[in-house]
């Protein structure tokens, strides 16, 4: 049996990684950005909780993340779905940035955002 190594994602027909792991310091701020997360995880289900079933339709939810270098197209997508008649009131958005979360919520949208974890 061999130890587990870090191997990258995608390898070339020479055998070398084209894709190559993640350095230790990356690692080990991801693994800090994680911890963020869980400790604030019982708090965020219980927001996320009463967000969902206030807005869902037939228990039916649709989740959208977006950043501020895709605002247009989140706005594109609530333009287009609207004219089409398509009902976005169960359209819940993950912004990771305040602007992104402004946004939505100018278009009246229902957001996801906390300053915790984001």
């Amino acid at each position: 049996n061999k130890p587990l190594q870090l191997v990258g994602r995608w390898r070339r027909n020479d055998g070398n990684d084209e894709f190559l792991y993640p350095k230790q310091r990356a690692i080990d701020m991801h693994q800090e950005l994680l911890l963020t997360y869980l400790n604030h995880l019982k708090s965020t289900k219980q927001n996320l909780s009463e967000i969902l079933k206030n807005i869902a339709i037939n228990n039916t939810v649709i989740v959208v993340t977006a950043n501020m270098g895709q605002s247009e197209l989140l706005m594109n997508l609530i333009c287009s779905s609207r004219r089409r008649g398509l009902d976005t009131k169960n359209l819940l958005v993950f912004p990771t940035d305040v602007h992104t979360k402004e946004l939505a919520e100018s278009l009246g949208l229902t957001t996801f955002y906390d300053d915790h974890v984001s």
